[in-house]
């Protein structure tokens, strides 16, 4: 399976409390709007505190990135169209 270059550099960054436990890389296709409910639904890192309900808005390495908590991994899940792996991690 070919890896598109720009994907590389993730999989040389792989880290986490829980990085051992992932075996592939997937692509997830969401329905057009998820950023902006992702956005509606969520929280910066200063005003996040306890609230699980919340999605957490990040910047990471200069790129925007979201937090699902408990109770907001459902903002994004009913968003998926659709999603296949891209490779081995």
């Amino acid at each position: 399976m070919s890896m598109s270059v720009e994907l590389m550099p993730l999989l040389a960054r792989k880290s986490g409390r829980n990085a051992g436990k992932y075996t592939a890389l997937v692509r997830f296709e969401a329905t057009p709007g998820t950023r902006s409910t992702l956005i509606s639904s969520g929280k910066t890192p200063d005003r996040i505190s306890r609230d699980v309900g919340a999605v957490h808005l990040k910047s990471e390495r200069g790129h925007e990135t979201f937090g699902l908590r408990a109770g907001s991994a459902e903002v994004f899940n009913s968003r998926i169209s659709g999603f296949r792996r891209v490779g081995d991690w």
